[in-house]
């Protein structure tokens, strides 16, 4: 008697176990001598039978979508730059640092005379962004210099005359060259 209740026992046990791993999505337990082994499906079916299960087709779909995506936000053409007219000229510094330097800025090109026997180089502007505050332009010009990105940073005053007034270092200031557009 006590053999036949430990073999229940048993049973019962091994029922509850598949219950909680059935629960918490455990592989069920390798069949053993004693317990009859019962055949199990080779793929995972939807409920309905009709076929795979959405997880096995949905991994391609989804890594598809996310190349595609990163594809299109890395290829997008980037929106044109836009420089404001009152900054498309040339500037040069009264500085004693800066004595001899001029830049200029066109609708898409910086341009920087270092040394004055030498021709401006050209640097791609790659983005402006600008605030207005008052009177005067925030600025923050970024340029392509050998494949980095270098900002910029100014401010933009119209009166009582034209001036640029750079961030670093703090109070530098640029005015219009002579003839430069008004």
């Amino acid at each position: 008697m006590t053999r036949k209740s430990e073999k229940v026992n048993t049973e019962e046990l091994r029922a509850a176990l598949e219950d909680v791993g059935t629960l918490m999505r455990l592989p069920p337990k390798r069949p053993s001598a004693e317990t009859p082994v019962k055949a199990q499906p080779a793929v995972e079916r939807n409920p309905s039978g009709a076929g795979p299960s959405i997880k096995l087709t949905a991994l391609p779909i989804i890594a598809v979508v996310f190349v595609a995506i990163a594809g299109l936000v890395y290829l997008w053409p980037a929106a044109p730059v836009s420089v404001p007219g009152d900054l498309q000229r040339e500037w040069y510094s009264r500085h004693a640092n800066y004595a001899g330097r001029r830049i200029q800025f066109t609708d898409d090109t910086l341009y920087m005379t270092v040394d004055p026997a030498k021709p401006p180089q050209p640097y791609r502007i790659t983005a402006v962004k600008q605030i207005q505050k008052g009177d005067s332009t925030l600025l923050v010009v970024s340029y392509d210099d050998a494949g980095g990105i270098i900002e910029l940073q100014a401010a933009l005053h119209m009166q009582p005359a034209p001036r640029l007034v750079f961030a670093r270092p703090e109070g530098l200031v640029w005015e219009p060259t002579a003839g430069a557009k008004p």
